[in-house]
């Protein structure tokens, strides 16, 4: 690939990022993230077409189709890791969690309109839209904000560059301008 390609001497592609016991919470994540994400609704958009719900299936749509593509693109770079380096796989669940966030924000913002509630729909599917709306914009906001970027993002990067064994950070060596400057021998605090 031409983005960030693979490069001899870089870790196991298809080597995970998170090991040990942090493996556990990211499948433990996954797993809240499926029953949210996808499961619960695609029970809701089901249940929409059968009651006549066009409005409220028309809401929840976008945000299960880009869960769908998100998966579906994973499901390519993982079964492709040597074609793409962990950079680009890292990549994707950022910019599908990124664009998540306004589908699932335009997703609430229908749920709680005013003019749904005059429609002829049962109060539970309109209780189960709004829950559903809430629960999806704060778990993908939590997941983009508060562990793809803080934590998995970094961690990926490290690892690309600074081998198999930059989780821990032992691979990779820092220059501070001081010890560029020390390397020319030459003092430039002072200029």
């Amino acid at each position: 690939m031409l983005a960030f390609p693979q490069r001899p001497g870089k870790p196991n592609p298809a080597a995970p990022v998170f090991q040990g016991p942090a493996r556990l919470l990211l499948a433990a994540h996954t797993v809240v993230g499926f029953l949210v994400g996808a499961a619960f609704p695609a029970l809701y958009i089901l249940d929409g077409l059968r009651s006549g719900d066009t409005t409220g299936v028309a809401a929840a749509a976008p945000h299960a189709f880009l869960l769908a593509a998100q998966v579906f693109t994973e499901g390519l770079t993982a079964a492709w890791p040597w074609r793409f380096s962990l950079p680009v796989r890292v990549a994707v669940p950022v910019m599908y969690s990124a664009r998540r966030m306004f589908a699932a924000g335009e997703w609430l913002r229908q749920e709680m309109d005013e003019k749904r509630g005059v429609l002829d729909v049962a109060p539970r599917r309109l209780v189960a839209g709004r829950v559903l709306a809430v629960a999806n914009l704060a778990f993908w906001g939590a997941n983009l904000f508060a562990f793809l970027v803080p934590f998995y993002l970094p961690r990926a990067l490290q690892r690309y560059y600074c081998g198999s064994n930059g989780a821990d950070g032992s691979d990779c060596t820092t220059r501070t301008r001081g010890s560029i400057d020390d390397d020319d021998g030459v003092d430039k605090k002072d200029s």
